[in-house]
């Protein structure tokens, strides 16, 4: 017999990383190389739209950004640079060597294995 009221979290895990590289891809898209040992434990869902929480310097909620790469222990993110926003102003700065959050990986599509998965051929 199950007791209640039971714990329930719906929080995802978060690590610490660092700004490794910022490389400035066009006026209006910042690439983000994060590393350092608080990634240590973090993990890829494998999931071809992969996309993590990030919360930066100063602020408290996450904004959400497709994972470009995940090898090595580093985390690539592109940054779409608007006029302002969360994000937006911090990213468009010199950002390199700063701390921030990232939430567990999450995905929401993945492809269906086998031929007739996705697509089937037509004879």
């Amino acid at each position: 017999m199950s007791t209640y009221p039971r714990a329930v979290t719906t929080r995802a895990a978060q690590y610490t990383a660092t700004v490794l590289r910022r490389e400035q891809l066009s006026d209006h898209l910042v690439r983000l190389t994060l590393g350092g040992d608080g990634l240590a434990d973090f993990t890829s869902t494998g999931i071809p739209d992969e996309w993590v929480g990030l919360v930066v310097p100063g602020q408290f909620q996450s904004r959400y950004y497709t994972v470009r790469r995940w090898s090595g222990g580093e985390l690539v993110l592109d940054v779409v640079v608007h006029e302002s926003g969360l994000v937006t102003e911090w990213a468009a700065g010199d950002c390199v060597g700063d701390e921030v959050v990232i939430n567990e990986a999450k995905g929401s599509f993945d492809l269906p294995e086998g031929p007739d998965g996705c697509c089937s051929s037509v004879t």
